[in-house]
C-alpha cells in the first residue's frame, strides 16, 4: 500500500502545500556544489565522449538521465551548447550554485494561487529535488520558446511535485537567463501528473525527444 503522506503527516493537500509554501518564502540561498557533480550509479555510453546516467522515464517525455563527458578515466559534468538538449537537460537539474535564472513562481492551491518573485534556479531544485527523483521534458509553447516540465517523485511517499518553467529557452536554442515565470503543482497524486502533463502536450502537439534511444 502507497505511503500517503497526508495520512501520515494528519495534513490535507491544502495544509501540505501551505506548508511547502512557507518553506518556499524562506529559502536561504543554498552554498553548495552541484549534486549531479559525482554520480552514484554506473554510467552508459551515449554518443561519443558522453555518458549518461541510467534512463528512466516516468511518462512519455519525462526522463530522468543526467549528461557527462568522458576525460580519460574521468567524469565531468556536460557543459556544452553544442549539445543543446543534453547541455538544457543539466542546466536545469545540475544548477551551479551561482546559475543566474530566477523564477517567479506561482504556486496553485485548492481554489487560489500564491506568487513568489526572484527565486533562484539552483535554490529551488536543491530544495525540491531532497528525497526526489527528478525527470525533465520538453516542449514549445505557442510563440515557440521551449517551456520544461520538472516532475518530483517522492522516493518514499506517494505523491509527485511538477513544476512547470513557462520559457527556459528562444525559438533559436539559447537558454534564456533572464527571469521566467513557473507554475508549481504539488503533492499530485501519478495519474494527476500524467493528465495534466499530456494536456500541455497535447495543446502543442510539439514534445521534444532527449535521451538515450529517442
Amino acid at each position: 500500500m502507497p505511503a500517503r503522506i497526508d495520512l501520515i503527516q494528519g495534513l490535507d493537500k491544502g495544509e501540505l502545500g501551505e506548508k511547502l509554501w512557507a518553506a518556499l518564502t524562506s529559502l536561504e540561498p543554498q552554498q553548495v556544489s552541484s549534486t549531479c557533480e559525482f554520480p552514484e550509479v554506473a554510467l552508459i555510453p551515449y554518443r561519443g565522449s558522453i555518458y549518461s546516467t541510467p534512463p528512466e522515464e516516468l511518462h512519455p517525455g519525462l526522463r530522468s538521465e543526467r549528461f557527462y563527458r568522458r576525460e580519460g578515466a574521468n567524469y565531468e559534468l556536460l557543459r556544452d551548447d553544442q549539445l543543446f538538449w543534453e547541455n538544457l537537460t543539466n542546466f536545469i537539474a545540475c544548477p551551479a550554485p551561482d546559475n543566474p535564472f530566477a523564477i517567479s513562481i506561482v504556486q496553485a492551491m485548492y481554489g487560489s494561487f500564491k506568487e513568489l518573485d526572484g527565486v533562484g534556479l539552483s535554490d529551488l531544485i536543491y530544495f525540491l529535488s531532497r528525497d526526489h527523483t527528478m525527470y525533465i521534458g520538453f516542449d514549445r509553447n505557442d510563440e515557440g520558446y521551449v517551456r520544461a516540465t520538472v516532475i518530483f517523485k517522492h522516493t518514499y511517499y506517494a505523491y509527485q511535485h511538477m513544476l512547470i518553467i513557462d520559457t527556459i529557452a528562444d525559438e533559436r536554442r539559447q537558454i534564456v537567463l533572464e527571469a521566467s515565470s513557473a507554475t508549481l503543482y504539488t503533492h499530485l497524486r501519478s495519474d494527476n501528473v500524467r493528465s495534466m502533463y499530456g494536456q500541455y502536450i497535447d495543446h502543442t502537439g510539439d514534445r521534444i525527444k532527449v535521451g538515450v534511444n529517442r
